[in-house]
């Protein structure tokens, strides 16, 4: 079944990150000093096997031993943020919560900038990716708990530009740590990225697009669904790549698809758009 194959497949990445860890050990045994790249191996280890602990963990020794992330680093944590919210079963809102918030202040630490020095690295189109993903991920968790989509397209379509900080829930809620309040943020934060993403003339990638149009699809915006659709089509990244493989090629913007994909990626943006276009003619019809 599924399930079994996915939980063989997650088996064997504990399995390589504990090997992994070993061969670690072993280096520093030697006395020989790890560099970044050897840290950025590790916490990609991490991330894979959805272990936030661990990843941030290995930040710490990193910065002990005098060395300092850089955008790969705070990128692969960042995912591991992802990763974990898609492969752990969180006992409350609360611990989904706290993931979300340690992704954006990673997000935000990788950008510090201070009087005396600057630490600022820009983050690229695969760092917006994954804390994009990591709050879809996070309201993909919150909605399993109960809590409804928006029947009301106005409230998603003006949040992209309301919502700009960085590093914790939007305190100015009357309960921002509520399933409900989480959810408005996480969702708020979504399309502010989305439009950083634009402002800064990166290309959001097929993960990013179809994350934005499953959100408009939840929030019933039609608007919103159709504008993705079109900045999808005039995305000169989402034209097809040579490639040697036949799914498409990971790069620093994220996955982009063969041509031999861009109909079918297409085709699934349309079936949402078009859901979403007769849910709400089912919904006027009835009012």
């Amino acid at each position: 079944s599924s399930s079994s194959s996915s939980q063989r497949k997650q088996q064997m990445r504990h399995d390589q990150l504990f090997r992994l860890y070993l061969v670690f050990q072993e280096m520093k045994a030697a006395g020989v000093q790890a560099d970044t790249a050897v840290y950025n191996t590790l916490i990609n280890a991490c991330a894979g096997s959805g272990d936030l602990d661990k990843a941030l963990e290995s930040l710490s020794s990193m910065r002990a031993e005098g060395l300092e992330p850089d955008g790969i680093t705070y990128t692969l944590l960042i995912k591991a943020c992802m990763l974990s919210l898609n492969n752990d079963h969180h006992d409350s809102h609360n611990a989904i919560s706290n993931t979300v918030c340690v992704a954006e202040e990673l997000f935000s630490a990788m950008q510090q900038r201070t009087n005396h020095f600057s630490t600022y690295i820009a983050p690229n189109e695969l760092t917006y990716q994954r804390l994009i993903q990591t709050h879809w991920a996070a309201l993909s968790l919150l909605q399993e708990e109960g809590e409804p989509s928006s029947s009301s397209p106005s409230s998603s379509s003006s949040s992209s530009s309301s919502s700009s900080s960085h590093s914790h829930l939007d305190s100015s809620s009357s309960d921002s740590t509520s399933v409900p309040g989480m959810v408005h943020y996480s969702r708020q934060r979504v399309w502010a990225l989305y439009e950083e993403m634009k402002a800064c003339k990166m290309s959001p990638g097929s993960q990013v697009y179809g994350c934005c149009v499953r959100l408009a699809r939840s929030q019933n915006d039609i608007m919103r669904a159709l504008q993705i659709l079109q900045d999808i089509r005039s995305d000169m990244s989402m034209v097809g790549v040579s490639s040697s493989t036949s799914n498409g090629t990971e790069s620093a913007g994220g996955f982009i698809p063969q041509a031999s994909n861009r109909l079918g990626f297409d085709l699934k943006c349309w079936q949402l758009v078009a859901s979403l276009c007769g849910t709400r003619g089912m919904q006027e019809e009835e009012q």
